[in-house]
């Protein structure tokens, strides 16, 4: 019998400081990318910024541009992560995934923002109210010398 409670509680240890990982730092190992359309769970939207004499150009991984919600998946984490940049160097802004301004219901549809610790991870859960929707958005990032950079992309829930 000790050894069943002493199993369980190194199990429910061990599940939290995964949870409390994925959280701290990103999305959690094997989370999916996400595709331009039927994303049907948890998925990850890679952001890459580059330099060009003193000028900054934020990219997302090819086929993220848009990405699309199947109709009918709802309550599902998009997660944003900045790939390939040294640690610290670019980071997500406070308000790193942010609707554009002429963007409504913003609110209806996404909850439970949230930026990472280390800075270099974003995450929404997209309840997906309202299908046929297009929500523009847009990714904000600073780095150390306190330049900032941006680009706007779009999420869609599918009709």
């Amino acid at each position: 019998m000790r050894t069943i409670a002493l199993t369980l509680i190194a199990f429910l240890i061990a599940g939290c400081q995964t949870g409390m990982r994925a959280l701290a730092g990103g999305p959690p190992l094997g989370t999916p990318k996400c595709l331009p359309s039927d994303n049907t769970d948890d998925c990850k939207i890679l952001v890459s910024v580059s330099v060009v004499d003193g000028r900054c150009t934020v990219n997302v991984a090819s086929g993220q541009m848009i990405v699309g919600v199947k109709r009918g998946v709802g309550d599902k984490w998009l997660w944003w992560k900045i790939d390939g940049a040294p640690p610290g160097e670019w980071t997500f802004t406070r308000n790193g995934i942010a609707p554009k301004a002429k963007t409504t219901d913003w609110s209806d549809n996404f909850k439970n923002d949230k930026l990472s610790d280390d800075g270099t991870a974003f995450r929404w859960k997209n309840r997906n109210n309202e299908p046929g929707r297009e929500y523009e958005y847009e990714i904000n990032l600073i780095n150390a010398a306190g330049q900032t950079c941006k680009l706007d992309p779009i999420i869609k829930n599918q009709a």
